[in-house]
């Protein structure tokens, strides 16, 4: 909403498309440029929009598919949903808000001691999957880490208080299914401490199911809160944070890393044929091929990035594509 607020404000857009050498000297980056004139600021989307600010992304761990960081207020979204919602989604944020008010404790506000303890905006990190030694489910989870700073230290109590409700949930749903709970203990590593639910041991029949490959963490370190689907994957984050990289600043920032993606499909090559046949109707053969095709772009693509400033008088839009040789 409000880059679209920006946008139709605006009476100006200036394009730009540049070959802009990189770190080596070598042209491989092409670089397009977007700026209009018109800006969220003034509107009623402002209130939406972290700090001002060059968008900025902390440096990624090794072995991360992606970085996603929207410069969003989820806490204001949740003071004021009349501003920025119609009546059906303000039903529904309603509901949602009076059980997580209810998990957290009848002394704890969801959005005032939760949400307003963290600090925005909150970063994403994706890092690819990891088999690891023996059986495993033949779809490999990538790893996902969601990571914000600490703006009340409070906060580390109601997360923990949260999470330690939510595994009790989880552990009554599978034992309706007749699986073993996860164990859920507390967890020190390196860089922070906080909690980690451990799979039970998978005794067949079959492969493992894919939630077998899951170590939820809820992890404390480096002045964040990092809530990862798994343990070592919290870690990464909290050890790249701990180096003293820089915060996000405003705006919407992602990073794609061709490479580690074309790594993580081609680890799930066989679910995604499968998927091609069963959802587009392909041959073994045309399905073979379209994978081939998105592993080719993928492997060529070094770095591709996406961001957004969302300035007081002009939104500036930059994409850079870095082609791998």
């Amino acid at each position: 909403a409000p880059l679209l607020a920006a946008v139709g404000s605006a009476r100006r857009l200036e394009l730009a498309l540049a070959v802009a050498p990189a770190a080596d000297g070598a042209e491989n980056v092409v670089r397009l440029t977007a700026a209009v004139d018109g800006s969220a600021h003034g509107t009623r989307w402002a209130g939406l929009l972290t700090a001002a600010g060059d968008a900025r992304l902390p440096s990624a761990p090794p072995g991360s598919v992606a970085q996603i960081a929207f410069g969003r207020s989820v806490g204001a979204l949740l003071r004021a949903p009349a501003e920025y919602l119609g009546s059906g989604e303000q039903l529904a944020l309603q509901s949602f808000l009076s059980i997580a008010d209810a998990i957290d404790g009848p002394q704890t506000s969801f959005t005032a001691d939760l949400v307003g303890g963290l600090a925005e905006p909150w970063v994403l990190t994706v890092l690819g999957p990891v088999a690891g030694e023996g059986p495993h489910s033949p779809l490999v989870l990538p790893r996902f880490a969601l990571s914000a700073g600490i703006a009340d230290a409070e906060v580390e109590t109601v997360l923990r208080r949260a999470a330690q409700v939510f595994a009790v949930i989880a552990n009554g749903q599978r034992a309706q299914q007749r699986k073993l709970p996860f164990v859920v203990r507390n967890a020190r590593t390196a860089h922070g401490r906080g909690l980690v639910a451990e799979p039970p041991v998978w005794r067949g029949p079959g492969l493992p199911p894919v939630e077998d490959a899951l170590t939820p963490a809820l992890l404390f370190g480096a002045g964040h809160a990092v809530l990862a689907s798994t343990l070592d994957a919290a870690e990464a984050v909290l050890a790249a944070l701990a180096q003293g990289r820089p915060a996000p600043g405003g705006g919407d920032h992602i990073r794609i890393d061709g490479g580690a993606v074309a790594s993580a499909l081609a680890a799930n090559r066989g679910p995604l044929e499968l998927g091609r046949m069963l959802d587009e109707g392909d041959s073994a053969s045309e399905a073979a091929r379209f994978v081939d095709i998105v592993l080719a772009v993928a492997a060529a693509t070094a770095r591709l990035e996406l961001a957004i400033d969302y300035g007081d008088g002009a939104t500036t839009l930059r994409l850079e594509l870095e082609r791998r040789r």
